[in-house]
């Protein structure tokens, strides 16, 4: 890790010190595996860091944080069909509880 706790500001040494040590080193900028540094980074920042602190943690620059952050990781997003049969499936599963609630409402 090539990171300097000292150079860092008071917020990003205490969400410096938040972080496991597995957690530092996956969301350097040199970490080898980019879709699991990039799932690190998506998540602390959907937990509200702001995007110039994890540029001081991980050595990226505040464009490429925020790249990772407007990107969703490949294989995950759905087509307009897979959205569809999604959604049939929620209808039905809510057509079911109805069905249910009618049931126990008669006894």
């Amino acid at each position: 890790m090539n990171i300097n706790v000292a150079d860092l500001s008071t917020k990003a040494k205490k969400l410096f010190d938040l972080l496991s040590v597995q957690e530092r080193e996956t969301i350097q900028k040199d970490y080898p595996f980019r879709l699991d540094r990039n799932n690190a980074i998506r998540k602390i920042r959907s937990r509200g860091v702001d995007h110039a602190i994890l540029c001081e943690i991980t050595g990226l620059a505040i464009v490429t944080i925020k790249r990772i952050n407007s990107t969703e990781p490949k294989g995950k997003r759905l087509n307009m069909a897979q959205v569809y049969e999604k959604i049939k499936e929620i209808k039905r599963i809510i057509v079911s509880i109805e069905r249910d609630l009618e049931k126990n409402k008669k006894t």
